[in-house]
């Protein structure tokens, strides 16, 4: 098992400076001292046992300088061992089956969250005639339209709606974690962080591109038609 960490940069916070930015301290006290305030907001909770201390300080040596802190396998099928950050993917997500794909991969964050998250309905249909798409799916009897007689390529919308999806169920079901995003494309990826994670994480990933937003700022920043679903 190995580590795979994804690269940012330093998102600007209230002071100016990343929280615990003092190069006066050597670097493992200042990664000590993060993995601390990440273990005392909650990061880990989820977090596969194989996850070992020594690898909470390879993920806060990486915040530090400005990467999101994750590890996953170094093997196939690369699953997320954080349980927080996942790869997403636009054009996966935008073709056939990767949505029920997603969700799959995600069910064991589910798990440990807490939330049910039962398909009850979904169609998913491309219509040759008039060369669009339809796809909507219903989660605990609630129904979502992703696409309704969409036409071109939506990776950036299918992102945003699956987000949105999620974050909606997170909310219904009293959850305070939510699902952030952040490039975007074949580069896109996602981390569910609950509010203090990521006020205490986005300060240093700042990245114009690779900063971690909420759904509606990263719709501004990767023009993405933000959409009800």
């Amino acid at each position: 098992m190995g580590l795979f960490s994804f690269f940012g940069k330093n998102r600007k916070q209230d002071n100016g400076k990343p929280p615990g930015d003092s190069s006066v301290l050597p670097p493992n006290t200042r990664a000590k001292a993060a993995v601390a305030e990440l273990e005392s907001r909650g990061y880990f909770n989820y977090a596969s046992p194989e996850v070992t201390e020594e690898m909470k300080l390879v993920m806060a040596k990486d915040l530090l300088r400005g990467i999101i802190p994750s590890i996953r396998m170094d093997k196939a099928p690369y699953k997320s061992l954080d349980l927080r950050y996942f790869g997403l993917d636009g054009e996966d997500l935008f073709e056939q089956g990767g949505v029920l794909y997603t969700l799959e991969q995600m069910q064991p964050t589910f798990n440990k969250i807490g939330v049910v998250l039962k398909i009850t309905d979904h169609l998913e249909e491309w219509d040759n005639k008039h060369q669009w798409l339809n796809h909507e799916i219903s989660i605990n009897g609630k129904r979502y339209i992703l696409f309704h007689h969409f036409t071109g390529y939506g990776w950036g919308e299918a992102a945003q709606r699956f987000a949105n999806m999620i974050n909606d169920q997170l909310e219904l079901q009293g959850s305070v974690e939510r699902l952030f995003l952040s490039s975007s494309g074949n580069d896109g990826c996602c981390i569910f962080l609950n509010e203090q994670l990521y006020r205490f994480i986005s300060p240093y990933i700042t990245d114009h591109w690779e900063r971690i937003l909420p759904v509606d700022e990263w719709c501004k920043v990767m023009n993405v038609s933000l959409e009800e679903i």
